[in-house]
């Protein structure tokens, strides 16, 4: 089977993000290609307090991947069709 660049370059990063996703513990760099933004950003997260790192030596910052997703998935917003149910549940249990 013959590949060209662009299909190979394709493929390679297919394989970066799997790698990725597959991880449980990322570095800086990773944490913030993980959650789509930048470096800088996710510092300015850290030092402010925001979210949850680990810093085992004192000196190098790790994040854990189920701990960036719960901090990702945190204050939800519910959708109109949850608030137009949680309405009328309301209302029908208030009359």
């Amino acid at each position: 089977m013959i590949y060209d660049l662009q299909s190979i370059a394709a493929d390679i990063t297919e394989m970066k993000i799997a790698l990725l996703h597959s991880k449980t513990i990322f570095s800086p760099k990773d944490a913030a290609q993980y959650m789509g933004i930048s470096q800088s950003t996710l510092y300015k997260l850290t030092s402010a307090g925001i979210i949850p790192f680990s810093k085992p030596n004192g000196k190098l910052i790790y994040f854990s991947k189920a701990g960036l997703d719960r901090w990702l998935l945190s204050n939800p917003s519910k959708s109109a069709e949850q608030k137009d149910i949680e309405a009328a549940t309301y209302l029908s249990t208030h009359q």
